[in-house]
């Protein structure tokens, strides 16, 4: 005589089968999901962080390059600025050919200290006045000075040198005649001459 169990016989029913196998296979898929959708969210942050640093950093990079570009330009501008006032300043060929091309005219070497050297050019058409080699200064400004028996005389302001060399067109020469001397120093001498010479010529003008 055989005992029936009921519940034995529903579990083994071919439904109850399949919902035993979906409910023992269902969890482990959906476990095996959600790593890989954490790995996936994963890699699309660290996409995003990666490319927000590199996006800044190429905007960086692009800044730099346009402040750099910025003062290249700023200063190309300032050297141009400063060759077209210093062209400005400068004579005409017509003025230097009315100096050089008179039919009295004169070159006297000016020797100086250290490594000064110069030379003036003076005709009826005016005198022209080089140096190099002077105490480069944007503050010190030099003077002309004509020495001969009377004593010493302030010709003319010539200017600053800050890089050394001095370049001055005169209108009138009429200093450089007879037996005396050329002088070039600062401007902070009297009526005795300047308080250094440093650029001299001395002997007989025109």
């Amino acid at each position: 005589m055989t005992a029936e169990h009921p519940d034995v016989a529903r579990d083994l029913s071919p439904a109850s089968e399949r919902a035993a196998l979906r409910s023992i296979t269902a969890r482990p898929l959906e476990d095996r999901r959600r790593p890989a959708i954490l790995v996936v969210l994963g890699v699309l942050a660290v996409a995003g962080i990666g490319y927000g640093l590199v996006e800044q950093s190429r905007r960086a990079s692009v800044e730099e390059e346009r402040l750099a570009i910025a003062g290249r330009a700023d200063s190309l501008g300032a050297a141009l600025a400063g060759r077209d006032s210093l062209l400005a300043g400068r004579p005409s060929a017509g003025e230097l050919l009315a100096v050089l091309a008179a039919p009295d005219v004169a070159s006297f070497p000016l020797s100086g200290t250290a490594e000064a050297r110069g030379s003036l050019v003076a005709s009826s058409g005016g005198a022209i006045l080089a140096a190099s080699g002077l105490p480069p200064s944007s503050d010190t400004t030099y003077v002309l000075w004509h020495v001969d028996d009377a004593g010493s005389h302030r010709v003319v302001e010539l200017g600053a040198a800050p890089q050394g060399r001095l370049f001055a067109l005169l209108d009138d020469a009429s200093f450089a005649t007879g037996w005396g001397a050329i002088q070039v120093g600062p401007g902070d001498g009297d009526a005795a001459g300047p308080a250094q010479v440093l650029l001299e010529y001395r002997g007989f003008l025109r």
